[in-house]
């Protein structure tokens, strides 16, 4: 969690530097916890084979339907996430919400900060 608002606040930081030279980046962050499958994957392209080291399944699934749900600037989480930052990070409820795919609603969260660092910006 606190890798995801770092990229946040560097990016952030980033887009205050480049904004005369560059179109501004915008970060969407959507993190699920739970298990997942996990290992080598094989990919075919017209440049050939490649191999990449990935998680997939449900877990997966959701937390990128979370980061498509997220707005540039801000993390959202997953109820098992939420669960385990409890105390350590605030958060605030978005509510339920359906995913393409999924076939129970999921409830959504927004990282607002580190509970340790309360009053510092994102």
């Amino acid at each position: 969690m606190q890798t995801a608002l770092e990229s946040l606040q560097r990016t952030m930081q980033l887009n205050m530097q480049l904004q005369d030279m560059a179109v501004p980046i915008a970060v969407h962050i959507g993190i699920n916890s739970g298990p997942a499958l996990v290992g080598p994957t094989k990919l075919e392209g017209t440049t050939g084979a490649r191999w990449t080291y990935t998680a997939s399944g449900a877990v997966t699934n959701i937390a990128a339907r979370i980061a498509e749900l997220s707005e540039a600037g801000t993390v959202l989480v997953g109820p098992e996430t939420a669960r385990r930052i409890t105390g350590l990070f605030a958060v605030r409820q978005l509510g339920m919400r359906q995913f393409k795919n999924i076939t129970e609603a999921v409830m959504v969260y927004q990282i607002l900060g580190n509970m340790e660092r309360q009053g510092e910006p994102l």
